[in-house]
């Protein structure tokens, strides 16, 4: 099969292109997190879906969250796609109206039902329950406010009842109920965390950057100290912090996390850096920190900010902003030992995100309007490793993925990534 072998996206109404935004700042307001660079495209890629002829699994479902004009993005709200496979040289991508809804940047599964939450990264902050149609269309259930300014992040408990979500700006964590039909209550409870690290600029206050439940336990990453604060989640959503938070070394700036048997991994934003921490008899402890990106010589005004993280067996990925790839390291479990191996181009400009699911890994390039599927393939290159281009799905000022199974097991909720 040929190399430039396209095949169209089935657009069922979302048809118009909006012009980028020119005038996005480096920094966005406090309310909002580090933003995207204001180097952009003039235009929408082309309506169509590249592929490498390998074949797609049939009638997946994808939700699509992305930046809208208050943050400097274009999108106009939540986005729901249809992934089919016609055959071996081509994929077929449906898209649908989208949900009109300011800024949905993260998007977090329920754990048994077809159901997606939104958020809002606005001031006040906003979350939206979702329900995900087989044909993969989307319906708004409802939309409550978060008690907070710009939350970046949601997790679902694992019981399905509660939602906690991350507020970068106001450096908050709430917990929301969940009802038996998947709409959202009021907020529960609310927690504020303090900021105070070496980089004064972005660590004055607390930036809670993510939530991830760790069994009973709520995790929530604070790239304002250089901690991940731990809670315990009562039956009616009062949160209590439990001592001993995990310590990173001071300016490193937690951002996301992920959890594989007894190792956590997590991308340090400001520290450009991966750090390995094993849970311990007295929690978790850290065991090595490596450089992020085996980039060199880059321009004196490029700044790596990594980004989401995901396990794949025994690799970590990390998506890093600035260079625009993705770094793989390999992880020696018996060893406590992590050592970057590959390193590969993102296929676009400024990841914001990436998920890894059935062997593949969607990374959403927040510029340049387009979600990568990379496949991990059988043979390993020197450079790039065992992941290839697969296809690309066009989508405005995208923020993250999140890829709904179309079938009846209980699908894989995405914990450790934004």
């Amino acid at each position: 099969m040929p190399d430039d072998a396209t095949a169209p996206v089935d657009d069922t109404g979302q048809n118009e292109q909006p012009e980028h935004q020119q005038d996005s700042a480096e920094e966005t307001s406090p309310a909002t997190e580090l933003g995207a660079p204001t180097t952009a495209p003039e235009e929408l890629v082309d309506q169509q879906v590249t592929d490498t002829g390998v074949d797609a699994e049939s009638g997946v479902r994808i939700v699509i969250g992305g930046f809208t004009a208050e943050l400097d993005g274009h999108s106009t709200g939540l986005r729901g796609y249809r992934w089919n496979a016609s055959n071996e040289d081509e994929v077929e991508v449906v898209a649908f109206d989208p949900i009109t809804m300011p800024s949905p940047t993260w998007v977090v599964l329920h754990p048994t039902h077809n159901l997606v939450y939104a958020v809002s990264e606005t001031t006040p902050g906003q979350v939206h329950a979702v329900q995900v149609a087989d044909s993969g269309d989307l319906v708004l259930i409802n939309s409550v406010t978060t008690n907070g300014d710009g939350p970046c992040h949601a997790t679902v408990s694992p019981d399905g009842r509660q939602l906690a979500v991350a507020h970068y700006g106001s450096g908050s964590v709430a917990v929301l109920g969940i009802g038996e039909d998947g709409a959202l209550t009021e907020v529960l409870s609310s927690v504020e965390l303090p900021g105070g690290g070496p980089n004064t600029k972005r660590q004055a206050d607390g930036h809670a950057h993510q939530v991830v439940f760790d069994g009973d336990t709520l995790l929530v990453t604070n790239l304002g100290n250089d901690r991940i604060h731990r809670f315990s989640v009562a039956e009616d959503g009062g949160l209590t912090e439990l001592d001993s938070p995990i310590v990173l070394p001071d300016g490193s700036g937690p951002r996301h996390l992920a959890i594989t048997d007894e190792h956590m991994v997590v991308a340090c934003e400001l520290s450009a850096q991966l750090w390995l921490g094993r849970r311990g008899p007295n929690g978790w402890g850290e065991v090595a920190v490596v450089e992020g990106t085996s980039q060199q010589d880059l321009p004196e005004d490029t700044t790596v900010y990594p980004s989401g993280i995901a396990v794949v067996g025994d690799e970590v990925l990390m998506a890093n902003r600035g260079t625009d790839t993705v770094a793989v390291f390999a992880l020696d479990r018996e060893s406590d030992q992590i050592r970057l191996t590959a390193e590969f181009p993102t296929g676009g400009t400024w990841p914001r995100d990436l998920v890894a699911t059935d062997g593949r890994v969607w990374v959403s390039n927040q510029v340049d309007d387009i979600v990568s599927v990379f496949l991990r393939t059988p043979d390993s290159d020197e450079e790039t490793g065992r992941w290839e281009l697969d296809f690309q799905i066009p989508s405005p000022s995208p923020g993250c993925v999140v890829v709904v199974p179309q079938s009846e097991a209980t699908p894989e909720t995405k914990e450790g990534v934004r």
